[in-house]
Formats: structure tokens, C-alpha cells, sequence
């Protein structure tokens, strides 16, 4: 439940600025989202996070919702996983979703590791170092 508050929140305000996004489209949406979209599936204990997210990465290479995707990428280095277990997820697009997908995702992770190295994130994402409680 700590993706969308549940008491967690972590020092950057991601999780707060998504919180407020989603109150704002619709009273009832914030709580729908929390309590049931997240909830129900990331409140049990079945999978780590660290998994959760790696398997939200895979089913997301499909549709290619940058902002998502990014979120998600973020969310797995978060929880735990190195740049080498993101990119093994990412690396099997081409089977599942075509290489169409794969292009696109080979492109958006070249973007996406340029902005790690910009902002000096990259060696602390390389080795699993930017684990959250």
C-alpha cells in the first residue's frame, strides 16, 4: 500500500504529488485506486515489491505509457532491483510484444539512463543502492 500513501511516504514527494493527481480528477477516484487497484494486489504478500514492480514492467512494455513506465522503473530500482534486473525484463519485450515494442523501449531506456547519468544517479541505480525502507 505504500505506492499511494498508506501512512509511507518517501522524501521526494512522488508519492504525495501522485496522491494529489489523482483526488483531483474525481472525489471517489483517490480511494477506488488506493483501496482497490492497489490495494487488494499490492497489500498481499504473495510477490516482493521488488517483483510487483519487475512484473508491472513486463506487462507495461506492451502498451508503452511512458510516464507509467517510468514510474514503474523508478518503483523497481526502488524496491531493490539493480539496472541489470530492469533491463533482463525489458530485454524479452521482442517475444511477447514485437519488435515494434522492443525498438521503442530500447529508445526509451537509452533516454532513461542519459537522465540517470545527468543527474548522478546512475552508480547508486547500477548496484542497488537507492532502496527505500
Amino acid at each position: 500500500l505504500g505506492v499511494l500513501g498508506g501512512g509511507t511516504q518517501r522524501s521526494n514527494g512522488i508519492m504525495m504529488t501522485r496522491s494529489l493527481k489523482l483526488k483531483g480528477l474525481h472525489p471517489d477516484f483517490y480511494s477506488i485506486v488506493r483501496n482497490f487497484a492497489y490495494g487488494r494486489v499490492l497489500a498481499r504478500g504473495i510477490c516482493t515489491a521488488r517483483e510487483r514492480e519487475l512484473c508491472a514492467l513486463a506487462s507495461l512494455t506492451g502498451d508503452i505509457v511512458f510516464p507509467q513506465f517510468r514510474s514503474h522503473i523508478f518503483g523497481a530500482l526502488n524496491c531493490g532491483a539493480t539496472l541489470e534486473d530492469v533491463r533482463g525484463v525489458l530485454d524479452v519485450t521482442e517475444f511477447v510484444w514485437g519488435g515494434e515494442n522492443q525498438a521503442m523501449v530500447d529508445g526509451f531506456w537509452e533516454d532513461f539512463i542519459d537522465h540517470l547519468r545527468r543527474n548522478g544517479q546512475y552508480e547508486l541505480y547500477k548496484y542497488g543502492l537507492a532502496r527505500t525502507p
